[in-house]
């Protein structure tokens, strides 16, 4: 490791410790940047430890972060560390040489940290290391309403982009206002962009042991994630921003950067971690986190109750799905997939057969309902509008046995202040070939995808007679019920 890069470490944590951020002296060093990141977060990470002896949960915890970071420059770099090597048991190695009489020794941590990472990154210097190749993958742009433009790398200009067009690494993408673009990543995993949004793909790989590496840079504005459980313990999904490292495998969360590059953090499924000024801070579901520029992340709390709800439940043989206004969409088909693209929603498909999607803090308008069967059989389906523990609009009916009887249910919401005033049935339709949702099938999707199999449970189910106040059905199963109530 050069001198000239253990100087430019040693004046960015002088700066750090008088108040900068670490993004202020990356941007003054962007041909170091790469090496100099991942160099930083581990730093300021051993140097946030007391005067006491680090517990073993402070240790594995900076192990963690300082392979998190070296998994990312092998993606970024196009190699991949051998699993012969055990950084971890060189980092406990050097952990004694490390902590010095209970206190850091701060120039011998620099030192090690740059053999280290040397050794790790530089094989040809440092010693052996096997490298498996790391094959980049395009992901795959969807415009679900408005306008979205993309930057290529290395180009200064926005250009507009199209339906379907494929991505390359390093390329920038944006929303405008009142527009929604979808990424869909070669393994199925989604990326929703809100209205005004920046983001950048700054990895997108998988490797020759099947694990997958996707790394998004966000700039501003909102997205939501929905990410798929991976092959193995090695993959990971990362959205970098100014002040924070957001790392999942496997689950829905959101993210919001604002015009100071604080940010927001909300889990809906699985756990996320988040990193900041070398603190982590795990997010179970429903729990946040908020991260200003240049600090640590806040202390996790849960996320406050929603008072509106759109709950479309579906009973066995059939399945659902829903788009909302902006046109993203939630659900399931035949095939297998899963899909969720609208922010905060959850599709959950019961053992019993019993499908249930909920959209939390709907917004006013049309919200296009697609029923499918699974198999030839009649099956029952629920439309609710709840707001503040009141039912403001119910629907409920049969889906017939006939072949090809699915149906499009199309719900005209109102919202005024987060809350549901009114719902109505605005139109119904047989599906047909026109289906309402925006999908990315990729070959790798195809591949795992397993058809459901869903049958009718009893002869009471398949006629619509059963109770069910649980599945949301009731004894009525006309039609074209309505219930609609605009009191609170």
């Amino acid at each position: 490791m050069d001198t000239r890069l253990a100087r430019i470490l040693d004046e960015c944590l002088a700066r750090i410790s008088q108040g900068e951020t670490v993004e202020q002296c990356l941007a003054d060093y962007p041909d170091e940047r790469r090496q100099l990141e991942p160099l930083l977060d581990v730093a300021l990470s051993v140097s946030a430890i007391p005067r006491a002896a680090p517990s073993d949960e402070f240790k594995e915890g900076a192990e963690r972060r300082m392979m998190m970071r070296l998994r990312r420059e092998d993606a970024r770099s196009g190699r991949k560390i051998s699993r012969d090597v055990e950084p971890v048991g060189i980092w406990r190695r050097l952990w004694p040489a490390i902590v010095s009489r209970g206190r850091i020794a701060l120039p011998v941590t620099i030192v090690l940290l740059l053999a280290l990472t040397a050794s790790l990154l530089l094989p040809g210097r440092f010693g052996p290391l096997s490298i498996t190749p790391v094959m980049a993958a395009e992901s795959t742009l969807s415009i679900l309403g408005g306008a979205v433009e993309v930057q290529s790398a290395g180009s200064d200009s926005w250009q507009q982009g199209s339906d379907g067009m494929e991505l390359a690494v390093g390329t920038r993408v944006k929303t405008a206002p009142d527009s929604h673009g979808l990424l869909t990543f070669f393994e199925g995993s989604t990326i929703k962009l809100e209205p005004d949004t920046v983001v950048e793909i700054r990895q997108v790989a998988y490797a020759e042991d099947q694990s997958t590496s996707i790394v998004i840079q966000q700039w501003s504005g909102r997205t939501w994630s929905h990410v798929q459980p991976p092959e193995n313990t090695t993959s990971y999904f990362v959205i970098e921003t100014p002040s924070a490292s957001v790392t999942v495998q496997g689950t829905l969360f959101a993210v919001e950067v604002d015009e100071t590059g604080a940010t927001k953090i909300v889990t809906t499924e699985g756990l996320v971690t988040v990193v900041a000024q070398g603190e982590e801070v795990r997010l179970a579901a429903n729990r946040q986190t908020r991260v200003r520029t240049g600090a640590a992340p806040l202390p996790p709390e849960t996320v406050p109750v929603i008072w509106s709800e759109l709950v479309i439940t579906t009973d066995s043989p059939a399945i659902g799905s829903v788009r909302d206004p902006t046109g993203s969409s939630t659900g399931y088909l035949p095939n297998g997939l899963s899909f969720n693209q609208i922010a905060g929603s959850e599709s959950l498909l019961s053992a019993n057969g019993t499908h249930t999607i909920t959209i939390k803090q709907p917004l006013t308008g049309e919200y296009v309902i697609a029923l499918r069967h699974t198999t030839e059989e009649a099956a029952r389906f629920s439309i609710q509008a709840i707001s503040g523990g009141k039912v403001i609009f119910r629907h409920t009916g049969k889906l017939e046995d006939a072949g090809g009887d699915d149906r499009l249910m199309r719900v005209k919401l109102i919202i005024d202040n987060d809350r549901i005033i009114s719902g109505t049935i605005s139109g119904q339709e047989v599906l047909g070939e026109n289906a309402p949702e925006k999908i990315v099938e990729t070959e790798s999707i195809r591949q795992r995808l397993v058809p459901i199999k869903l049958r009718a449970r009893d002869n009471d189910t398949a006629t619509g007679n059963t109770s069910d106040n649980q599945s949301g059905f009731t004894n009525e199963s006309r039609l074209n019920q309505e219930i609609s109530d605009g009191g609170m």
